[in-house]
């Protein structure tokens, strides 16, 4: 019996991982906000109202062209009970997301920031 009822435990779980599972749209979204926060954070402090004016303007541009980037460049492979968005970096396909349980998890915005500083030291 005990074994029966893990199985309807386990079953159901995984129905609920495939009903749950995030599409590309919640990929691009997702990924979209946490690059446009690591620009939007490196633009720095505006000190004063120019400095804020030309910081929105450069906020939008950014969001703008992050949208398209991510819209152009990221690939959700979907596998049923979870998804994996892909891009491709360096010449190498990398996996910028992972979504299940309808939410879509990327790196951490330091983690993208040391991977940027690495990128442009080189």
């Amino acid at each position: 019996m005990k074994r029966k009822i893990t199985w309807i435990i386990i079953l159901a779980i995984l129905v609920v991982m495939a009903l749950t599972c995030p599409n590309k749209e919640a990929h691009q979204e997702k990924l979209s906000h946490t690059l446009t926060n690591v620009a939007t954070n490196e633009m720095g402090e505006a000190k004063n109202g120019f400095e804020q004016g030309m910081q929105m303007i450069g906020s939008m541009m950014a969001s703008k062209f992050i949208n398209s980037y991510v819209d152009a460049q990221l690939e959700v492979k979907n596998y049923y009970i979870f998804s994996l968005g892909k891009m491709k970096i360096d010449g190498e396909d990398k996996t910028v997301s992972v979504g299940l349980f309808n939410q879509v998890f990327t790196a951490s915005e330091d983690g993208i920031k040391e991977k940027l500083k690495e990128k442009f030291a080189e």
